[in-house]
């Protein structure tokens, strides 16, 4: 059984795009087939920790140029795991962002359904996880991500503007959309790890309170920490995350 899990937040600068890399590192160490497309396409960031090999990028599939299975690119042997690790990029060509960023409702409507398309291909190949890094926030293209979604792992950093724009974001997207829904309170400060202030927020479950780190923040530019370094506390969190959402799926 596939399951597709949008990393989604209200605001940017939560994390959100590292933990959805570490994610999709934990699952392929662990054995499953898994894909990693880059949605945020007004803000393309997957591509400037790997280096793209294909020449075709997730807004051709958008466009209607080619199908998914052309833009993905496995990364596997380079990495080292045991099952299969897929990327698929959004093009960080400012023109291209530019470009997509202007398309109205319609042209979004239509993009949701090749989004869904793209799934029963992944999904047929033989993908067991599917993970969409979303672009923060509530326009068209974010909501297509999460409408696609089996399961959205929500990134929050526990501070009150944050907390206010998921509480909104909670009950205007995800609880209208019916998603299976967890939280992960990434960058905390040391004693709101140590002490967490509930393991629910907005009656979703907390499946994580990773503390802030710098070292984290330097080296997830750089590849896929969790398997550089899979005893740290962060690569631990990342672990129990994956688990902690397919239990919470079956």
């Amino acid at each position: 059984m596939s399951i597709t899990i949008a990393v989604h937040s209200c605001k940017g600068g939560t994390g959100k795009t590292s933990i959805a890399i570490n994610l999709a590192g934990a699952y392929a160490a662990s054995g499953k087939n898994v894909c990693l497309l880059d949605l945020d396409s007004k803000a393309p960031y997957l591509s400037s920790v790997f280096s793209p090999q294909s020449k075709q990028w997730i807004n051709d599939v958008l466009f209607g140029k080619c199908t998914v299975m052309d833009v993905i690119h496995d990364i596997s042997d380079e990495i080292g795991v045991s099952g299969k690790l897929y990327l698929g990029f959004s093009d960080p060509d400012i023109i291209a962002i530019r470009d997509i960023s202007s398309k109205d409702r319609k042209w979004q409507a239509k993009a949701l359904q090749v989004i869904m398309d793209a799934k029963k291909h992944l999904t047929s190949a033989g993908m067991d996880v599917i993970i969409l890094d979303t672009g923060p926030g509530v326009d068209f293209s974010s909501i297509n991500a999460v409408a696609a979604a089996e399961y959205v792992l929500i990134v929050v950093k526990p501070n009150k503007p944050c907390l206010v724009g998921t509480g909104q974001v909670v009950n205007g997207v995800y609880k209208l959309l019916g998603k299976k829904c967890g939280i992960v309170e990434n960058m905390c400060h040391e004693t709101h790890f140590l002490h967490p202030l509930s393991n629910t927020l907005f009656d979703m479950p907390v499946l994580a309170s990773i503390p802030c780190m710098c070292d984290v923040q330097l080296k997830t530019d750089t590849g896929i920490f969790t398997l550089k370094e899979p005893d740290h506390i962060f690569s631990n969190s990342i672990s129990k995350i994956a688990d902690k959402i397919l239990e919470q799926s079956d």
